[in-house]
């Protein structure tokens, strides 16, 4: 960081002090990490052993160029919404490629199954229910 004069003062000595001055650290680091992007500041931690990686907004993850290559997005359709790309998984299986099974589970979609096969409420249950607005597929109006 360039901050020699940091190494003796006693504010940054021990945990205790650093916890009791944590809004002062706050501000030299942020004072610091502003001068850089996120892929530079990443890039130089790392240079001097310091475990880092690069905040990435959705914007920036989706054309990171090591997310790319390893494909960690896929292309899902869902009805309502259409195609969107979403994460995959973090590590990649030679044996157990991943796929898509399903799109997100939309408001409601499972009702049937949650309520009948794992509450086990009655027919009756569940129309009773449904009746009073408890179940179904939509936000209330009044939801926003």
């Amino acid at each position: 960081m360039g901050r020699a004069d940091l190494l003796d003062d006693d504010r940054y000595l021990n945990m205790e002090s650093l916890r009791e001055n944590q809004d002062n650290v706050d501000g030299i680091i942020e004072e610091w990490t502003s001068q850089f992007d996120n892929y530079e500041l990443f890039h130089r931690l790392q240079d001097v052993k310091v475990t880092a990686g690069p905040v990435m907004h959705p914007a920036l993850a989706f054309e990171d160029p090591h997310l790319k290559q390893r494909d960690f997005f896929t292309s899902v359709t869902a009805p309502e919404v259409g195609t969107h790309l979403y994460p995959t998984t973090v590590f990649k299986m030679s044996k157990i490629p991943f796929s898509v099974r399903k799109p997100p589970v939309r408001l409601g979609e499972d009702n049937d199954y949650v309520y009948r096969e794992v509450l086990g409420l009655s027919d009756e249950e569940y129309r009773d229910l449904d009746a009073k607005g408890h179940i179904g597929m939509d936000y209330l109006p009044h939801v926003k």
